[in-house]
C-alpha cells in the first residue's frame, strides 16, 4: 500500500468515527436546544439543561370585598348626598363589624347625568347617577360574610364581587415553597439524563426562573337567601413556578 493510499484511508477511518459517535450521543447539536431537556457533549465541558416546574398550596388567607353605595335622583346634589349619607352609615355599620379604616379603600367615584328611556312612552328623562365603589379586606375569612351582611345592612347597594388570595408574606413563603420543589424536579430530570448518558453532574451552571403564576383568587360558594346570613367558603390557592437549569457534568 502507498503512503498516499494509507493516508486517505486513515481520513475516512476516522471521519466514520466521528460519525458514529454523533449517532450514540442521540440528536444534533440544533435539536437539542429545543428540547426541555437536554445533555449536550459537544463541547469540552459537557452539560444538562432541564426545565421543571414546582408547586405550593395553601388556604387563602385573606378575602377582598368590592361594593359600593348607589343612588339615583333628579338633580346632581341629591344623588351626591345620599351616596355620602349611606357611606357613612355603611363605614360605621363597618367598624361595628369590627373593620377598620385601614381595612377600606376607595376603587372608584362616579356622578354623572343620564337619559334613560322610558319603555312604554320612549320618553328619556335627564336623572343623576352617583356611586361611590369600594374594597374592603378582611383576614378574618370567617367574618367575611358577616362584614357582607353589615355592609349591606349599612348602605351598601351594590356587591360586585367577592374573592379570596394570599397576603404579601404568604405569597412569598408559597414562591419559596414552589422555587424549591422546582429545583427538586430538575434535579430529578438531570439524574435520570446522566444515568443514561453515563455522565455524573458535578455542579450547577446556570439557573433562570420564569414569573410565578399565582393564580386568580378562588370563591367556591356564596349563598344568601332571605334573612340568612351571608356564607362563604374559599377554595385553596395554588402556585406555580418555573425553572430552567444547566448543571455541568463529566464523563
Amino acid at each position: 500500500m502507498s503512503r498516499d493510499t494509507a493516508t486517505l484511508l486513515g481520513a475516512f477511518v476516522l471521519g466514520a468515527l466521528l460519525v458514529a459517535s454523533v449517532v450514540v450521543a442521540g440528536l444534533p447539536a440544533n435539536a437539542l436546544s429545543d428540547d426541555p431537556a437536554s445533555v449536550d457533549k459537544s463541547t469540552p465541558g459537557e452539560s444538562i439543561t432541564v426545565s421543571a416546574s414546582g408547586q405550593a398550596g395553601a388556604q387563602p388567607d385573606t378575602a377582598v370585598l368590592r361594593l359600593a353605595v348607589t343612588a339615583t335622583a333628579d338633580d346632581a346634589t341629591t344623588a351626591r348626598r345620599q351616596v355620602a349619607e349611606n357611606v357613612s352609615s355603611m363605614r360605621a355599620a363597618l367598624a361595628e363589624a369590627g373593620v377598620e379604616s385601614s381595612q377600606i379603600r376607595t376603587l372608584d367615584y362616579d356622578l354623572r347625568q343620564r337619559r334613560p328611556r322610558d319603555e312604554r312612552t320612549g320618553d328619556a328623562e335627564v336623572e343623576y347617577y352617583a356611586s361611590h365603589a369600594f374594597e374592603v379586606r378582611v383576614t378574618d375569612l370567617e367574618t367575611a360574610g358577616t362584614v357582607i351582611d353589615a355592609a349591606v345592612d349599612g348602605g351598601a347597594t351594590n356587591v360586585h364581587d367577592v374573592s379570596f388570595t394570599l397576603s404579601e408574606d404568604r405569597r412569598r413563603s408559597l414562591r419559596q415553597q414552589a422555587l424549591e420543589d422546582a429545583m427538586d424536579n430538575a434535579r430529578g430530570q438531570a439524574d435520570v439524563l446522566a444515568d443514561r448518558s453515563s455522565l455524573t453532574i458535578t455542579g450547577v451552571h446556570t439557573v433562570t426562573t420564569s414569573e410565578v403564576r399565582y393564580p386568580g383568587p378562588v370563591l367556591e360558594t356564596a349563598a344568601s337567601a332571605g334573612d340568612a346570613a351571608t356564607d362563604l367558603a374559599a377554595g385553596p390557592v395554588t402556585v406555580t413556578a418555573t425553572v430552567q437549569v444547566t448543571y455541568d457534568a463529566s464523563a
